[in-house]
Formats: structure tokens, C-alpha cells, sequence
């Protein structure tokens, strides 16, 4: 398909040329390929709308192969706009032209070029490719030409190119692809060409990625979380469209979530699904570095975007910094599937870091720490407020948790009790109370060691019920944990509820 100075060419069977008086070619042969080659000019996007108009497409996927050195800039924009709307895979290839009384035409592909505005153009993609052996380059773009020397005019020129500098920057972005590579343009002298190399491609996501990528820093209570968003991870019944890192407690986690249009898990689904679960899996393929986790360490998740919480370790942290995948371990017979793929860049691997900082590092703080003074107060809110959604779950992983989470004996408001004491009331509380909500209020923590235990306080609210009972009860109260500093584990619990 040769558009701008040219001809579209777009291959279906039988063999048959149609040739228009606007310049466009049409060829079909079944390969659903339309090939753009020439020069963009203006008037580029009227003639490939008119190739459009002919309703070349049945409904099969479509690609769109560009072999130009360029052209005019904002010709290659809208052309790019039509690309996207059209849900067209761009590639960057050529082809050799039908020889004159040729009557079978099956064109080889051949390595292409697109520059400038044909790079652009190019990023109109609903997915992109390039062969290994062609060529795709950026520069900047200049409005030189449109100045006479005087003044005025200068002054419309910086108008006209702060226009289309905004144009551009909002393009890029609108398509997905890292506001960096404008930067990166801008920084090209016009008689210069940026050609990104494969790292570049893939970091600025001017080739859409095969796996998860491209973390983003968000701030998090005194801490960070890095976060990768991959939509074309969802694929089948796997169902997981973003995963999250961070640190909680001197724990790090990974939190696992889907699109926010697809349905989410509910209470009765994951009790049932839990029975099953035989834990998660993080490898780095094919399969040299690997470690399990106990299904004790996931906590499916009801009524929302995310799905599940991972508990991880120093070993699950390392294996993230470099390729790899994991996987919720779940028979299919539930029908969802839970999997991801992390291709870390250079600069993943520095969000990741920062978001496990905390847990990992050697001066991250934990109850275990030998000398009085030395365990943070973000460590122990965090291990208070994990000890607070542990019990906010579904009964199999709220009691799970609960196993974990005591020593033997424990003061208990006042008094003393066994741990097996101790686990029988709670189940008992949790059957009566299947639904269950607890949160501390931030303002409100106070914390203090000892040679032995570390204690955190607050003012928590919490909302219980019971819908085959029909009964809800909510309230506030001040809730007491003392951890044992050599163990991590519960040895203190008191407090004071109201309801209300």
C-alpha cells in the first residue's frame, strides 16, 4: 500500500488490481496486510480515509506495514489517529512492487524504514512490531522554514511551535508510550534522526510490552509501592492485569488485581477456592531459581479490583529483580487463573528496591531486634495493621493467620490463656461473626518497648455480621498487641470496645 505520493495495498484472493484516480491501490490475496509506502504529505490522511470508505476489512485482524522516510508532521499524526481507531497492528516493513503483466502477485516482506512522521504514524499501533532489521527514527520537528526574519513572524513561529510541541506531547501519551521519548525528540536536531535501540523500544513502551514492565512509584504512608500495569497479560482464564510491590510490617508483599470491569471474587467463592489452594510459586525461567510459598502465605481478596496478597521473603524479592514469573496455585476447575511474567528494566529494578526498601535492607527495623529502642514505629504499625486484615478475612484464612500470629501463652485482657484456648474462642467469634471489617485510625497509634516485648495501641473501628443470622454489629475500641521481640509473635492482647 503505498500512501502519500502513492498507492494502498491491501492483499485478499482472488489476485486483482483496482486502481483510483486518488493514487490508491488495492490488491488482495488473503494476508490482511495493507502496506503504507511513500512520502506522508497532508493530504495523506483524506486519501487513506478514502481507502477506508471502501470497507476493506471483514472483521479479521489487520495489519498496517510502513516503509516511509517521512513527510509532514501532522499528516502523520492523523494518520496515526485513523491507525489507532481501525484497531490496526502497525509494523515497519517493505515489499517488492508487481512487475508490469505479473498475474500472481504474493510479495515477500522485506526490511522496512520509517522515519519522522512516518514514526509517528507508526505509534498509532493498537499493537506495534519492528523486524530486527528495520528501522524506526524520531526527531525533532521545526517551524524554521515558516519564518521571514521578522519579528512578527518570529513570534508566530514560537506561537505555532509551542502549538505543536502541545499536540505532539499529548499524542505520544494518548498512545500510550513513555512522555520521555518527547523529551528524547526534542533533544534531535531536525537534520538528525533518534533510533531507539531494542532496550529503548520496550522501556518506553514504543513497543507495547510481552510481560510486566514499566513500574511507577506512588507515595504509601511513610513508605513507596511500585506498580506495573500489563492489560494484555489477561489473556484465557488468566485473569491478572496488574501487580503491586511494597513493604507492610517489614514483610514484603505483592498484590495481584484484575480489570475493574471484570466481576470480583466473592466470600463463597474464595472459601471454596481456598480449600483447594496449594500456595504460590515464584521462578525465574526455566525454572533455576525458584521458591514456593505455603497457601498460609495468600489472602484472596472479595469485592474489588484486587485479587490476592502475597507474603514473600528476601528470596521472593531477588528472584523479582530479574526475569520472572509466578503463579497462584489453583486448579482450573475455579475458572480463573492467576499468573504473571515481570521483565524488569534497569529502572523496574530501582522502583522494586525502593518499594521492598524497607523489609529487606539491612537497617530495616523488625520485633526481633536484640536491644530495646531499635524497632521503628512504622514496623510495628505496620505489623498492627496486618495483624487487623489478617482477621478482616474469610474465616480458612482469617484463623490461618491467627495460627501464625500468637506465641503460647498469651496475657489475654488481664488474664492468661493458652494459645489452643485462645484459637477456640476465636473461631468461635469468627463462625458467629463470618463478616468482618477492622481499621485502625492512624492518628491514634502509640507505641513502646521493652526489654521483651514491644507494645502498639489504637483507636480501631470495627463492623461484624452475620447474613444468616440477619445481625450487624459495629463500634469502636482501643485494641493493645505486645509483640515478643525475639519471636515476632503475639504474647499480649488487650483493649476496651464500645459498640454503636
Amino acid at each position: 500500500v503505498n500512501v502519500a505520493g502513492g498507492s494502498i495495498l491491501l492483499a485478499h484472493n482472488p489476485p486483482k488490481w483496482v486502481n483510483f484516480a486518488c493514487r490508491f491501490t488495492i490488491y488482495m490475496n488473503h494476508t490482511n496486510i495493507v502496506v503504507a509506502d511513500g512520502e506522508i504529505t497532508g493530504d495523506t490522511p483524506a486519501e487513506f480515509q478514502r481507502f477506508l470508505d471502501t470497507e476493506p476489512f471483514d472483521g479479521f485482524s489487520f495489519y498496517i506495514d510502513l516503509n516511509s522516510p517521512g513527510g509532514n508532521l501532522m499528516g502523520g499524526i492523523e494518520l496515526g489517529e485513523m491507525i489507532r481507531k481501525e484497531g490496526l497492528t502497525a509494523r515497519v516493513a517493505s515489499y517488492d512492487r508487481r512487475r508490469d503483466g505479473e498475474t500472481f502477485y504474493l510479495p515477500k516482506e522485506r526490511p522496512g524504514i520509517c522515519m519522522s512522521a512516518c514514526a509517528l504514524a507508526f505509534l498509532g499501533g493498537e499493537d506495534r512490531e519492528i523486524r530486527d532489521d528495520s528501522v524506526l527514527g524520531f526527531h525533532q520537528f521545526s517551524s524554521a522554514g515558516n519564518a521571514s526574519g521578522k519579528v512578527a513572524d518570529v513570534y508566530e513561529m514560537q506561537s505555532t511551535t509551542q502549538m505543536i510541541s502541545g499536540i505532539l506531547h499529548d499524542y505520544i501519551e494518548s498512545m500510550g508510550v513513555m512522555p520521555t521519548l518527547f523529551s528524547r525528540m526534542s533533544m534531535t536536531l531536525p537534520e538528525e534522526m533518534y533510533i531507539p535501540t531494542a532496550q529503548e523500544l520496550t522501556d518506553l513502551n514504543i513497543i507495547p510490552p510481552d510481560a510486566f514492565r514499566n513500574f511507577a512509584l506512588e507515595p504509601q504512608g511513610d513508605g513507596v509501592i511500585a506498580t506495573a500495569e500489563f492489560p494484555g497479560n489477561v489473556e484465557g482464564r488468566n485473569v491478572i492485569s496488574r501487580v503491586t510491590a511494597y513493604c507492610r510490617g517489614g514483610t514484603p508483599y505483592l498484590l495481584l488485581s484484575q480489570p475493574e470491569e471484570f466481576p470480583p471474587l466473592d466470600r463463597e467463592w474464595i472459601e471454596a477456592a481456598y480449600g483447594d489452594l496449594n500456595g504460590f510459586s515464584l521462578w525465574t525461567p526455566p525454572g533455576s531459581n525458584s521458591v514456593d510459598y505455603p497457601k498460609s502465605h495468600v489472602n484472596l481478596i472479595a469485592g474489588g479490583e484486587a485479587l490476592a496478597e502475597i507474603r514473600i521473603d528476601a528470596r521472593g524479592t531477588d528472584i523479582l529483580l530479574g526475569e520472572s514469573k509466578g503463579a497462584i496455585q489453583l486448579p482450573g476447575v475455579y475458572g480463573r487463573s492467576m499468573y504473571f511474567n515481570i521483565q524488569p528494566t534497569d529502572t523496574d529494578r530501582k522502583a522494586l528496591n525502593s518499594a521492598f526498601h524497607l523489609c529487606v535492607s539491612p537497617d530495616a527495623a523488625a520485633p526481633q531486634d536484640d536491644a530495646p529502642g531499635q524497632v521503628s514505629k512504622e514496623a510495628l504499625r505496620g505489623y498492627f495493621n496486618r495483624y487487623l486484615a489478617d482477621w478482616s478475612q474469610p474465616n480458612p484464612i482469617a484463623m490461618s493467620a491467627m495460627e501464625r500470629a500468637y506465641g503460647n501463652p498469651i496475657k489475654f485482657y488481664g488474664g492468661s490463656k493458652s494459645k489452643k484456648a485462645l484459637l477456640q474462642e476465636k473461631r468461635a467469634f469468627a463462625e458467629r461473626w463470618p463478616e468482618r471489617f477492622y481499621s485502625a485510625r492512624e492518628s491514634t497509634f502509640e507505641t513502646s518497648c521493652g526489654d521483651r516485648i514491644c507494645t502498639v495501641a489504637a483507636v480501631i473501628d470495627w463492623d461484624a455480621r452475620s447474613s444468616a443470622r440477619g445481625k450487624t454489629a459495629r463500634g469502636i475500641a482501643w485494641y493493645e498487641l505486645g509483640f515478643d521481640r525475639s519471636s515476632g509473635l503475639i504474647v499480649y492482647e488487650s483493649g476496651e470496645s464500645r459498640k454503636q
